[in-house]
């Protein structure tokens, strides 16, 4: 009986720090990390303060899971939309169509691991997460490249610029020519 308690508060906290996880994912993207402060993020996240301090020693703490919690997701993403096909040169058409549709959705602000960076740029260890999100998706299209080309780095590093680019440039403007160009894009460069 004693081990189901604990067990059950295990996942209690568990839950509540996936709230508090999941609130501030909302009210950072939405906001921006600086303009939220604890306060809001406990009341929002329906959690008393104990349980907050429990889960999270700092808003450093927090931010730095929820880079993480993005980072996890995106990657989950990536790795379904790849899944959906067996080409590579099919998977790479893909990621750029699913990143095309992805900025079209409603509350669209931008890449929220260079929203963080233009708000944390001083603080190394949200930095470094930042910088490993976007290493680790520039390793995951060269390994899909690899199996078509014989430049796999270097076309992973134009498909990586342009990724970039289109994020940046649907922040201000997502117009069906730019979609378009995009996908047009990145046919030109996969399929010669």
């Amino acid at each position: 009986m004693e081990t189901a308690i604990k067990h059950s508060g295990i996942d209690m906290e568990k839950s509540l720090r996936e709230t508090i996880i999941e609130t501030a994912d909302r009210l950072f993207y939405q906001h921006g990390i600086h303009a939220v402060g604890i306060n809001r993020l406990i009341e929002e996240s329906g959690v008393s303060k104990d349980s907050f301090y429990r889960n999270f020693r700092s808003k450093e703490s927090l931010i730095e899971a929820y880079v993480r919690a993005r980072h996890e997701a995106a990657m989950r993403n990536f790795f379904k939309v790849v899944a959906l096909h067996d080409a590579p040169r099919d998977q790479i058409s893909a990621i750029f169509s699913d990143l095309a549709d992805r900025v079209q959705r409603h509350g669209f602000r931008g890449c929220a691991f260079i929203m963080m960076l233009a708000e944390y740029s001083d603080v190394p260890s949200l930095a470094t997460l930042a910088r490993e999100h976007k290493e680790k998706l520039r390793t995951e299209i060269e390994a899909i490249c690899s199996r078509f080309s014989d430049r796999s780095a270097h076309t992973a590093r134009i498909l990586c610029v342009l990724y970039e680019g289109y994020l940046a440039r649907a922040t201000v403007t997502r117009t069906p020519d730019d979609r378009k160009a995009l996908l047009e894009t990145v046919e030109s460069i996969i399929r010669n």
